[in-house]
């Protein structure tokens, strides 16, 4: 789950709707990278939410993903290759990438970085 998947969560947008089908789905197993924290915590403070509860929601609804330095090798290489194509795509972004091809499974997002890419779910 990417920090856009989880903003769109709690704001309890048409996206959201679908984060939360996913989360209920006791057949899924859900991620959030670390890296989300930081990314979370801004977003909170720029709109006023409580960051504390939403660090709780993630955590409970969650496997948190630390990040090690072959993913921030993996990610750095990553998004040396993305920008070829995308020139504004983000450290934080090819990380994402990084630990979902490490898992093996699908990302969620809605982040337009992520349209088309093999394996994400895109809301």
């Amino acid at each position: 789950m990417d920090t856009h998947a989880w903003i769109e969560y709690f704001l309890g947008s048409a996206q959201g709707a679908k984060v939360k089908s996913l989360l209920d789905n006791k057949a899924n197993v859900i991620y959030t990278a670390e890296l989300s924290f930081a990314e979370l915590w801004d977003w909170s403070e720029r709109h006023d939410a409580n960051f504390d509860q939403i660090l709780h929601v993630v955590n409970s609804r969650s496997t948190v993903m630390p990040i090690v330095a072959s993913t921030w090798i993996e990610g750095a290489r990553m998004r040396h290759e993305r920008r070829k194509h995308m020139k504004d795509f983000g450290l934080m972004d090819a990380l994402l990438l990084a630990i979902h091809a490490s898992l093996g499974g699908k990302m969620v997002s809605g982040d337009p970085h992520f349209k088309g890419l093999p394996g994400v779910v895109f809301l």
